[in-house]
């Protein structure tokens, strides 16, 4: 066989590999599970938990805030966040009755949006970014807490890495987390 044989045989294998990517995608194939989904794993008590970074606008560390008398205890106050008043949520004060004490070294505030709500959740620390497919997307949830149970909405495994997704939509939409008045 001629180089030139050579270079047009890699050149049509390239193009049905082009063609049958192609074709998958047109198709609607398997796009859906080639997604990439990224997250953030923090700690919440003995737990780790991914909160979907689509709704983080940022993480920053735990700010100062200013107490708001007559709320709840884990509404910490309110922070300055680049001129914006953000309410503070010590996250484990409104799951589990007891606000993070301490240093505040490795405590960190996510800032949450939704499109309506702007919220920083207190967290104790963030251990980074994860990154998975939507297609890692799990049945079985890991063993955690069950005061979190109502606010998980997936599990995610990838690489023997077993998470549970923290959804703050239905944390948002809890009664309890939207009465804040004692």
């Amino acid at each position: 066989m001629t180089a030139t044989g050579m270079e047009n045989s890699a050149w049509q294998l390239l193009r049905q590999a082009e063609q049958k990517y192609l074709s998958l995608h047109s198709q609607g194939g398997d796009v859906a599970e080639h997604q990439e989904w990224n997250g953030v794993l923090f700690c919440i008590g003995d737990d780790k938990v991914l909160a979907p970074m689509a709704m983080l606008q940022e993480i920053v560390p735990a700010p100062t805030w200013i107490h708001v008398p007559g709320v709840h205890p884990w509404l910490r106050g309110l922070a300055n966040i680049h001129g914006t008043l953000v309410p503070v949520v010590d996250l484990e004060g409104y799951l589990f009755g007891r606000n993070l004490a301490g240093s505040r070294a490795k405590q960190r505030l996510l800032v949450i949006n939704d499109g309506v709500n702007r919220v920083g959740v207190l967290v104790p620390e963030v251990m980074g970014m994860k990154h998975f497919w939507t297609s890692d997307e799990v049945n079985e949830r890991p063993q955690l807490d069950e005061r979190l149970l109502p606010y998980i909405s997936a599990a995610l495994r990838r690489y023997g890495e077993h998470y549970p997704v923290l959804d703050m939509r239905k944390l948002f939409n809890d009664p309890g987390f939207q009465q804040v008045a004692v």
